[in-house]
């Protein structure tokens, strides 16, 4: 065993004066598929061994060498949670797993997973509940935020705009286009029209509402609290505090960790996806065999993939490593597509568009500000009589990239994209026999 702190030697040379000179994932890591619930890390560098850039997360940077044996370094998702295994708990079906180095500062090395989407450290506080219709009129949501001198803002469904009190009220859901996804947006307006420290955010499917609290620090636990039957109107209730952003967690004894190295999706049956290593950070998902010709990991099923009134997200978190906005990881890399758009009604002419959104906003957006950039067109989806064919298949490059975007108005909205919404799709019009086939087929991190 190991460590360096200011140079690394490769046999000949030294490189720059830094551990964090090798690629983020690692300098002679080779992953491998080994079983349903094992994979292994071999080196495929010329001395045998890996080096790893690894950090205590205040300061304390340095580079592992180990090596990792003939018969590899093993991560075990079905075995008990810590080092060589899962954080915490126990492995879950159609979820991905990022995959890390840990070790005791430079002694011990292990493999540890965590699910996708944790944070090195806690992260920003949020809270989150979706709608399913309109609460009664005069029922109250209060809101306390975490500046150093704590604001209250009271808030009141008021649809009719007839409360009269000193209540913010949560107006013009009709407007908004009434229901859940009309509710959904008139408290985002009511709230982030407020100059204090909680913003709201409404994800793409219009009825899901996200708050987060702008200020650092620990916010006290009673800082939500409602009044009326909220619980009626909403499948998933407004909780009665904010909680932090998830971490991963440490094992005990273990004190530094990588950057994400690798990752792995866990089907619906539980078991681990085959997959091969195209070259250091890079992974082709192997799904062929058997007489069937692979296509990759099917995100997008064309009997359920019908949206026409405005783009709506597929869902990535499953199968690539997620960004996260407004941290050091709002980029990883790419992931790579494919996409099969059909229409069999002959006598129509539509198009299917998708787009990456940076932001996580979609063509919904009341304000008409949504971060969408088209990544493929797949056109004239039924029209026969012109040569063109009913059914287009185009491979794609997804940009595993999101950003928290702030908009400057008398108050401030956070955008926070995710890898479930950073996909986004659309046809063109209401078509019979349309639909879109999406296969992730792999991805790259970045170095």
């Amino acid at each position: 065993m190991a460590i360096f702190r200011n140079n690394f030697t490769n046999l000949r040379q030294e490189t720059p004066d830094t551990p964090f000179a090798i690629p983020r994932y690692g300098l002679g890591c080779a992953f491998y598929w080994n079983s349903n619930t094992t994979i292994k890390l071999y080196s495929d560098h010329i001395s045998q061994k890996c080096f790893v850039p690894v950090t205590n997360g205040l300061g304390d940077n340095l580079t592992v060498e180990f090596d990792p044996g003939a018969s590899g370094m093993t991560l075990d998702l079905g075995a008990s949670a810590g080092a060589g295994a899962i954080d915490t708990g126990s492995k879950e079906a159609n979820r991905f797993y990022c995959v890390r180095l840990i070790s005791k500062r430079g002694e011990s090395p292990a493999l540890l997973a965590h699910l996708n989407g944790k944070h090195d450290v806690p992260g920003q506080w949020q809270s989150t509940f979706t709608f399913s219709g309109v609460p009664a009129e005069d029922c109250t949501l209060t809101l306390v935020d975490n500046a150093s001198s704590p604001a209250t803002k009271v808030f009141i469904i008021d649809d009719d705009a007839s409360d009269g009190t000193s209540k913010i009220g949560v107006e013009n859901i009709t407007e908004y286009g009434g229901g859940a996804s009309g509710t959904a947006f008139a408290l985002e307006s009511a709230i982030n029209y407020q100059s204090f420290g909680i913003n709201a955010v409404v994800n793409t499917a219009a009825t899901r509402v996200t708050l987060f609290h702008t200020y650092e620090g620990t916010p006290g636990t009673a800082t939500i609290a409602k009044t009326g039957d909220w619980d009626a109107a909403t499948s998933v209730n407004i909780p009665s505090a904010f909680t932090a952003l998830p971490a991963f967690t440490l094992p005990a004894g273990y004190t530094h960790y990588s950057d994400i190295m690798w990752g792995v999706s866990v089907n619906a049956s539980g078991n681990i996806t085959s997959f091969s290593t195209v070259a250091p950070g890079h992974c082709k998902y192997n799904t062929g065999g058997g007489g069937t010709i692979g296509k990759g990991l099917q995100i997008a099923t064309a009997a359920y993939t019908t949206q026409t009134s405005g783009t709506t997200y597929l869902d990535l978190s499953g199968v690539v490593p997620a960004p996260i906005a407004g941290t050091g990881r709002e980029t990883m890399g790419v992931a790579y597509a494919s996409a099969r758009a059909v229409c069999t009604d002959t006598s129509a002419d539509i198009d299917c568009n998708l787009y990456w959104s940076r932001d996580g906003r979609s063509t919904y957006d009341p304000n008409n500000e949504e971060g969408l950039e088209l990544l493929c067109s797949l056109q004239n989806l039924g029209k026969v009589d012109n040569g063109s064919t009913a059914d287009l298949f185009q491979p794609i490059e997804v940009p595993l990239t999101v950003t928290q975007t702030k908009i400057a108005d008398s108050f401030t909205i956070p955008f926070v994209g995710r890898a479930d919404n950073l996909l986004q799709y659309v046809f063109s019009a209401a078509e019979d026999g349309r639909g879109l086939d999406v296969w992730i087929t792999g991805w790259k991190l970045n170095g």
